[in-house]
């Protein structure tokens, strides 16, 4: 199991870093969702809870911990409102094997779009809700 992973590959201080500090670009939301994270290297797919989400990648919390393995690259699968979403992406950190801040990539400009549509829907509900 891995405890506390970091990607090898990102470079600290070029992006945002999950949970350490809000440096980020993209805000994030905090949202509860369904979420599965299928690794494109093996056949594991593992259901979890979708935690935040901003217009780059999101936050996961994995029912069990992820494979120990370098640089995972993954499919997300989003379930948040009544909206599904199909995203890649790879795991930038992984906090105890099970909470994975995952970076969105290789997105279509519609991808992007129903990505920022969710994030524009939630952000909304969430200000009318305050």
């Amino acid at each position: 199991m891995i405890e506390n992973y970091s990607n090898p590959s990102f470079e600290e201080g070029s992006r945002p870093i999950y949970w350490k500090d809000e440096r980020r670009v993209h805000p994030r939301l905090q949202c509860k969702g369904v979420a599965r994270v299928a690794f494109t290297c093996l056949e594991a797919k593992i259901p979890g809870t979708l935690l935040d989400l901003s217009v780059a990648g999101c936050c996961i919390e994995l029912d069990s911990p992820m494979p120990a393995i370098e640089n995972p690259r993954v499919e997300v699968h989003l379930s948040v409102k009544g909206t599904a979403l199909r995203v890649l992406g790879i795991v930038r950190q992984a906090v105890g094997g099970r909470r994975l801040g995952i970076e969105f990539t290789d997105v279509s400009s519609r991808r992007a779009e129903q990505i920022q549509a969710l994030y524009a829907e939630l952000s909304e509900m969430q200000n009318s809700a305050r």
